[in-house]
């Protein structure tokens, strides 16, 4: 029978010293649970989240950026990658291919913990995450995060005038102004944002096609005047497509078009807006 875990732990659960996990690694094999089991600690967000925090040795840790996102269930590129915890300025700088630590300045009120651990804030979670993604993600993370009411504008904008002076901030407010939190997907959010660099006037997201009193579907996009429905296949979606009304056109857009060819969904947009242009 193995032998209880006697190692100290302060008040609030965390180690006295820093969990050394090393062996574990090096070894191929995780820590083993209750009657021999294996566990594995990158299974949940809060088991990544604690062993992140454990892992820094000191009660100030704080899970922040990608590792608060996940306890927060905020929209990210990707699940994977190194954990993000934020410490006193005091305290040594860690950087490892799984675990990196911040020294920002971090107020009390920015700190709130979820499922028991201690978290920064959504506000400033989707701040810090805002001023290192790359434009799009950055933007959409903010627009899912305003579509699915986590965080309020008022409260992001106060979150960032309590904030240092930072050179990414004329980028972060130029993200905060683009997103609107009307859009509910990543790939409406592209397209919106496309048509929005190229001048051109957005769609309205989510609409019903209804016929005699019946919705048939509900596209992604939509220019009612012009009778235009636009699809956005996402690889991750089944179609849902059944029938268009009479007098409506379909067209349809691959994840390819709207993240990496956004010129070629603006043109084919354009093109078809200019065609059906009421006459004065």
């Amino acid at each position: 029978m193995p032998a209880p875990n006697t190692a100290p732990t302060t008040p609030n659960g965390l180690l006295t010293r820093p969990l050394d996990l090393s062996g574990a690694r090096r070894g191929g094999h995780p820590p083993r649970g209750p009657h021999g089991c294996h566990q594995d600690l990158r299974q949940t967000p809060r088991l990544r989240a604690r062993t992140a925090l454990l892992a820094t040795g000191t009660r100030a840790a704080v899970a922040s950026h990608h590792t608060a996102a996940r306890l927060h269930g905020l929209a990210l590129p990707s699940t994977e990658g190194p954990e993000h915890v934020t410490v006193p300025r005091t305290y040594r700088y860690l950087r490892r291919h799984d675990l990196r630590s911040h020294t920002r300045a971090l107020p009390g009120h920015h700190v709130t913990r979820v499922n028991g651990l201690p978290c920064t804030t959504v506000p400033r979670t989707v701040l810090d995450l805002a001023r290192e993604l790359p434009r799009l993600p950055a933007i959409w993370l903010i627009e899912d995060a305003l579509h699915r009411r986590l965080v309020t504008r008022p409260d992001l904008e106060t979150c960032l005038a309590e904030l240092p002076r930072s050179p990414g901030d004329r980028d972060l407010r130029a993200h905060l102004a683009a997103a609107t939190g009307t859009t509910g997907t990543f790939l409406q959010c592209a397209a919106r944002i496309a048509l929005a660099d190229a001048g051109l006037p957005p769609f309205t997201p989510s609409y019903d096609l209804v016929a005699d009193g019946v919705t048939l579907c509900t596209a992604d996009g939509a220019y009612p005047e012009q009778r235009l429905a636009l699809e956005f296949q996402d690889p991750a979606r089944a179609p849902h497509w059944r029938w268009l009304p009479l007098g409506w056109r379909l067209k349809t857009f691959t994840w390819r078009d709207l993240v990496h060819e956004p010129a070629r969904f603006t043109t084919a947009v354009s093109e078809y807006l200019s065609a059906h242009q009421e006459p004065d």
